[in-house]
């Protein structure tokens, strides 16, 4: 599957999910809404993680085939393998395993794949801004934000322990969240490779 095929997949488990959080939360569930919307958070970053996840593996590859010896060095250092040991059927196998091991969301984890597929990062992340229109440090900032709230989440429950109490959540931070990813998802998918 292509990587943004999978990246829309997703999304549309994501909003389906959401969905069923403002249903809920029409009900007068909110203890269930906040989970769902939670929920939603945490999917939609995975999905931006499992789409630079292939995107990346399609990137090395196509990188690894075209056979630029700074480009190969800079992706068997960024992997830790050496490239040209494996067939295309092992090689393609490996870059996912490799890259299984990272985790891909946050703008410097982006920009060190995006580096290392022989691509410049802030050339990239440039285009993305000539795109929309607005200085790319407003989307990567948008994006730490996300990525920090999907890991309140994911490793502390959502819990504030000063204010002992789950954290705030609502439809609105979902809708932030899927709007931010989406539009990197979208504007890597038309800017990187």
């Amino acid at each position: 599957m292509k990587p943004r095929q999978l990246f829309d997949k997703l999304a549309d488990q994501v909003s389906a999910l959401s969905t069923l959080g403002q249903a809920q939360e029409t009900q007068g569930q909110i203890e269930s809404s906040a989970s769902i919307y939670r929920a939603c958070i945490v999917l939609s970053v995975s999905a931006l993680d499992a789409y630079m996840h292939e995107k990346a593996a399609e990137a090395f590859l196509i990188a690894i085939r075209q056979g630029a010896s700074a480009t190969n060095a800079s992706i068997d250092s960024y992997l830790q393998i050496q490239s040209s040991l494996f067939n295309q059927t092992q090689l393609a196998s490996s870059v996912r395993y490799r890259l299984s091991f990272k985790t891909l969301v946050t703008p410097q984890a982006i920009d060190k794949a995006i580096d290392a597929s022989g691509s410049d990062a802030r050339a990239v992340w440039r285009a993305i801004g000539e795109a929309r229109g607005s200085r790319e440090s407003r989307l990567r900032n948008m994006l730490d934000l996300q990525v920090d709230r999907r890991n309140q989440i994911a490793h502390e429950a959502d819990w504030d322990p000063a204010q002992l109490a789950f954290r705030r959540i609502s439809l609105d931070h979902v809708t932030d969240c899927t709007e931010c990813i989406t539009s990197v998802v979208h504007n890597l998918d038309a800017c990187w490779i």
